[in-house]
C-alpha cells in the first residue's frame, strides 16, 4: 500500500483507459484495507482506485508492478496479486508511510478479474509509459538543439 499514491482520477495526456471494472477491494499484502467497494481503471500508465464518480483517488504507476498472478479458492472472490518494486523517492502522499509487504492485491466482487487481468497483463508487456517518456526526452533534446540552432543563426547576423 505505500506504493499508492492519492491522486486526481483524471486522464492524464498520452494516457489511454483500457479496462474498468467496478467492486474491486484493495489489500496491502493479504490485509484487508479500508479501500473497499471501489472503480478500478486501468490505463496505459496506472491503476486508478476510486469510489464512485469520485475526482479523487488512489493511483498506483504501472512501472512499480515486477509481475502479477492470479489467486482463486473455492468459495472466494478472486483476485489479483501485484507484486510491486520499492517506492520509488519521489512518490507523493498515500494512505500509508510504509509497508511491510512487498505485494498488493485486487479482489473483485463482481466478477472481471481474469478479464481485467488479461488485460492488465496486455498493458504491462506493451509498455506504453516508456514510450510516452521516450517522446519526451526526444521532444525536450529537439527544443534545445532548436534553440541552439538559434542561438548560432543570432551570433552569424550580429558578427
Amino acid at each position: 500500500m505505500d506504493r499508492l499514491e492519492w491522486d486526481c482520477t483524471d486522464i492524464l495526456p498520452g494516457e489511454v483507459v483500457k479496462r474498468k471494472q467496478d467492486g474491486v477491494r484493495l489489500y496491502d499484502g493479504d490485509n484487508k484495507t479500508e479501500f473497499s467497494d471501489g472503480d478500478m481503471s486501468l490505463t496505459t500508465h496506472r491503476l486508478i482506485w476510486s469510489e464512485s464518480h469520485q475526482t479523487q483517488g488512489l493511483v498506483l504507476h504501472l512501472r512499480l508492478i515486477v509481475f502479477t498472478e492470479d489467486e482463486r479458492r473455492f468459495g472466494k472472490s478472486s483476485k489479483i496479486v501485484l507484486h510491486l518494486n520499492p517506492p520509488p523517492p519521489d512518490k507523493k502522499a498515500g494512505p500509508v508511510q510504509s509497508s511491510s509487504e512487498s505485494y498488493m492485491k485486487l479482489s473483485f466482487s463482481n466478477h472481471g478479474s481474469s478479464a481485467f487481468h488479461d488485460m492488465l497483463k496486455s498493458v504491462l508487456a506493451a509498455r506504453e509509459w516508456e514510450r510516452v517518456l521516450i517522446q519526451d526526452l526526444w521532444l525536450q533534446v529537439l527544443r534545445v538543439k532548436l534553440s541552439e540552432l538559434g542561438l548560432v543563426e543570432l551570433r552569424r547576423k550580429c558578427n
